[in-house]
C-alpha cells in the first residue's frame, strides 16, 4: 500500500533483513512510491517498480473501494512475472495484498505476511469472528471469552471487517491460511500474553521484531521542514509539548477540528498539532487562535508530513494525542511517551483498550463510536479534550505513575532490539527458518 503507515514499517523491516545473515532485500512497489523511498534508503536495498496504480492513495473515506481492490488485484498477474524474473525465495507483503500467498504457493517459496496490527488486536479480531456480534442497535458491552485478561466490548467500537466485511476482506482473510507465519510489530513485554495466544492458534510461527522504528537510522528520514526541530529546540522545559496526530489516513469534520483547538486553547499546553486535508483553517479555528496561541509561539500546526518517531523521542515532548494506529502506539512505547487515546477506525479501539486498561499509559478523549466515515463519529468535546490532556501532561501522582510505566517500556523496547533481546532473537530465527527452507528445497529439487 502506498500510505505512510504501511509503507514507512515494511521499509523498516527491509532494512532489518538488508545484510543479515547474507541476506538480500527486494522493495517491490509502484513507480511513484520507489522514487519516494530512494533517497532515504541508505542500505543495499534494491528497487523494482510494479507498474502504476492509477488510485495511487486512499479515497477521502479511507475505505478500500471495489475500484481500488480491482486496481490491486491488476498488480497480480505482474508481481508473479517480476517474481520469477527474480527468483525470489520468499515473498513479504502487506496483509492487503490478498493474492501474495497464492503467488508464493504457485512459485513453491514461503509467504510471510507482515502485519500491521498487534498480537492483542489480532487476537481480538479472531475471538470476534468467532462470536455472534450484537445487534445494530445494542450498545451494551459485551465480554470476549478466552482471552487472557477480561476485555469488553460493545458493537460501536467495533470495525466494518467485523461488522460488515467486503468480499477484499473475505478473500484477504482465506489467503492468509496459506502463509507460512507471521512478522509482527511488537515485542514480548508489550504483549506476552497475546503473543503466546496468537502462537497457540497459529502454529507458533509468529515473529515478533518491533518497535521497526528502532531499525531507522537517524540519516533516513523523509524531508520535512527544520522550522519544527527548531521550534521544539527552543523549549527548555521537558516533557512540557503535547504533540497530536490523527496519522496519515486519519481525517476529521471541521466541527471536531474546532473542539480540539478549543480544547488546547483551554489546557495552556503547548503543541505541535499535525492536521492533513482540513480546508479553510479560517472555517475552523476560533477567533484569535492564529495570534494569540500561534502567534504567541505556544503551538505550532503542521499541514504536511513529520518525522513521527524524531518528534516523540525530542525531550520537550511529554504527551501524545493519538488515533491508536498500531505504528502510532509502538513509536509511543518506543520514545516513552504516555498518550491521549483517540481511535477512529480499523482495530484502533482494541489497541486503546491496550494501552488505557492494559499497559496503564494512557487516557481516553472519549471517542466512542468507530468508523471509516469522520461524518459518523461521535463529536469528543473541547473539555473532554481539554480534562484528557491535562490527566497526560499533569504533575499529579498518577500522571507520574503513567509517565513512569511509560518509560519502564520505553527501556523494555530498546533491549527487545539489542543483540540477545527477544525482538533481535525472533529476527534471527524467522532467517533461519527461511535459509532452512530454502536449502530443503534445492535438495528436493
Amino acid at each position: 500500500m502506498t500510505a505512510m503507515g504501511h509503507l514507512i514499517p515494511m521499509l523498516h523491516l527491509a532494512r532489518l533483513f538488508a545484510g543479515r545473515r547474507g541476506v538480500r532485500a527486494t522493495v517491490v512497489a509502484p513507480s511513484t512510491v520507489i522514487s519516494l523511498i530512494q533517497p532515504t534508503l541508505h542500505h543495499p536495498i534494491q528497487l523494482l517498480p510494479l507498474g502504476e496504480l492509477a488510485l495511487i492513495t486512499h479515497p477521502q473515506n479511507n475505505a478500500i473501494t471495489p475500484e481500488m481492490a480491482a486496481e490491486i488485484d491488476r498488480l497480480e498477474v505482474p508481481f508473479l512475472q517480476l517474481l520469477r524474473d527474480h527468483s525470489a525465495d520468499c515473498i513479504v507483503a502487506d496483509l492487503l495484498y490478498p493474492w501474495a500467498s497464492s503467488v508464493a504457493e504457485e512459485l513453491g517459496i514461503p509467504s510471510v505476511p507482515f502485519s500491521g496490527i498487534g498480537c492483542f488486536s489480532s487476537v481480538i479480531l479472531k475471538t470476534l469472528g468467532q462470536l455472534a456480534i450484537p445487534d445494530h442497535d445494542d450498545r451494551r458491552p459485551f465480554l470476549l471469552p478466552g482471552l487472557p485478561d477480561e476485555i469488553h466490548l460493545a458493537r460501536p467500537q467495533l470495525p466494518d471487517v467485523v461488522t460488515h466485511p467486503s468480499d477484499f476482506v473475505k478473500r484477504a482473510l482465506a489467503n492468509g491460511e496459506k502463509r507460512y507465519g507471521m512478522i509482527v510489530n511488537t515485542f514480548d513485554d508489550l504483549e506476552r500474553d497475546y503473543i503466546a495466544h496468537a502462537k497457540k492458534s497459529d502454529g507458533g510461527r509468529i515473529w515478533c521484531v518491533g518497535p521497526l522504528s528502532l531499525s531507522q537510522p537517524k540519516e533516513a528520514a523523509f524531508n520535512f521542514s527544520d522550522e519544527l526541530m527548531q521550534w521544539l529546540d527552543s523549549k527548555k522545559e521537558t516533557n512540557s509539548v503535547l504533540y497530536l496526530c490523527f496519522g496519515s489516513l486519519g481525517l476529521l469534520v471541521a466541527a471536531q477540528l474546532r473542539e480540539i483547538a478549543l480544547g488546547l486553547q483551554a489546557s495552556g499546553v503547548e503543541f505541535v498539532w499535525v492536521v492533513r486535508d482540513a480546508g479553510d483553517s479560517a472555517e475552523w479555528l476560533p477567533e484569535g487562535f492564529d495570534v494569540g496561541v500561534i502567534g504567541a509561539g505556544k503551538g505550532m500546526i503542521v499541514k504536511d508530513w513529520v518525522p513521527q518517531p524524531s518528534i516523540l523521542n525530542h525531550p520537550a515532548v511529554g504527551g501524545f494525542v493519538t488515533h491508536c494506529g498500531w505504528n502510532s502506539c509502538v513509536e509511543a512505547v518506543a520514545a516513552g511517551v504516555p498518550m491521549v487515546t483517540w481511535p477512529l477506525h480499523s482495530e484502533q479501539f482494541f489497541n486503546e483498550l491496550l494501552v488505557v486498561d492494559l499497559l496503564g499509559i494512557g487516557v481516553p478523549a472519549g471517542a466512542t463510536v468507530c468508523s471509516i466515515r469522520a461524518e459518523e463519529r461521535n463529536l469528543v468535546s473541547a473539555e473532554s479534550i481539554r480534562n484528557a490532556v491535562a490527566e497526560v501532561m499533569g504533575s499529579g501522582d498518577e500522571a507520574a505513575a503513567r509517565r513512569k510505566r511509560a518509560a519502564r517500556l520505553r527501556e523494555a523496547s530498546a533491549k527487545a532490539t539489542e543483540e540477545g533481546g527477544t525482538s533481535n532473537s525472533d529476527l534471527d530465527h524467522l532467517l533461519n527458518d527461511l535459509i532452512n527452507l530454502k536449502a530443503n528445497r534445492l535438495i528436493a529439487h
